[in-house]
Formats: C-alpha cells, sequence, structure tokens
C-alpha cells in the first residue's frame, strides 16, 4: 500500500467528533481556509456556532486576532454569504468576534511556520525530491529535509 498524506484522513477521523456539534459546525471546521481565503483563515479560528431553536440563521462566534478585528468586522456580511454558500443554506446570521489570540495545535502552528535553514539545505532537500511524482508528498519531504539538513 502507498503512502498517502496525513491531510487525506484526517477529515475521516476528525469527522465523527466534529458531526456531535452539527454538521454545519463540521463543515465549516473543514472548510474554513476555502471559505474565509487564505489570509483570513491564517488569522481567524471557528470558536462555535449556535443554532436558535426555531431554524432562523444562527450566530457564528469567531476568533479572531486583535489586529484582524476591524477588517473582520467590516468583511462580516461578505462572509456571512460566503458561508452560507458553502453550507448551502442560512446556517449563520451574523457573526460576533471574540479578540484573542488564536489556540492552534501545535501541527497547526508548525504548518504556519516557515522552516528557513541555510540556502544549501533548501538547495539541496529540493535536489533530493526533484524525482517524486506526489506533489504533497515531496512538498512534505522537502519541508522535513530542510529541517533535518538545518539542525544537523
Amino acid at each position: 500500500m502507498a503512502p498517502r498524506a496525513l491531510s487525506r484522513s484526517l477529515a475521516a477521523i476528525t469527522r465523527p467528533i466534529l458531526e456531535k456539534r452539527g454538521a454545519a459546525f463540521a463543515s465549516l471546521i473543514a472548510g474554513w481556509a476555502e471559505i474565509a481565503g487564505p489570509r483570513l483563515a491564517t488569522d481567524t479560528m471557528v470558536a462555535r456556532l449556535s443554532s436558535p431553536r426555531d431554524r432562523a440563521p444562527g450566530t457564528l462566534h469567531l476568533r479572531v486576532t486583535p489586529a484582524l478585528a476591524l477588517e473582520i468586522q467590516h468583511l462580516a456580511p461578505q462572509l456571512i454569504e460566503r458561508i452560507n454558500a458553502h453550507l448551502g443554506y442560512a446556517a449563520v446570521g451574523r457573526i460576533t468576534l471574540l479578540q484573542a489570540p488564536l489556540r492552534r495545535s501545535r501541527p497547526a502552528v508548525l504548518a504556519r511556520q516557515r522552516i528557513g535553514g541555510p540556502p544549501e539545505a533548501s538547495a539541496r532537500a529540493t535536489s533530493e525530491t526533484a524525482s517524486i511524482d506526489d506533489p504533497e508528498l515531496r512538498e512534505s519531504l522537502q519541508r522535513l529535509g530542510r529541517q533535518v539538513l538545518k539542525s544537523g
């Protein structure tokens, strides 16, 4: 069996846990980077989705870095529109912001950090992985190679 990217299996593993909070919440968590876009997704995080009992649109509670809060406040109508389009129904009617540093898991923090190192480490990692066809695997191995060469 060929190796697979962890990101391909992660959704299947986390979906049952997230669906306990509701299918809409699980879909928001899984698709947040696509919904918000890469720039906003980096500095925002879905905290919870509260839905009223009368099936009216609910409230999305969004954790944001303080520097981005005002911009998110102005973009709220567009975000609501994109969220509802993603979900396929009017699940969100308003967004409330919690200005606080984002609590991210260690892997998410590491994924956001740029792994640097000497230029020769980057060049060697790139050349050693050039023959790998799968772009995700190649990129992951390049990051690993740069880190190993940087610390070694």
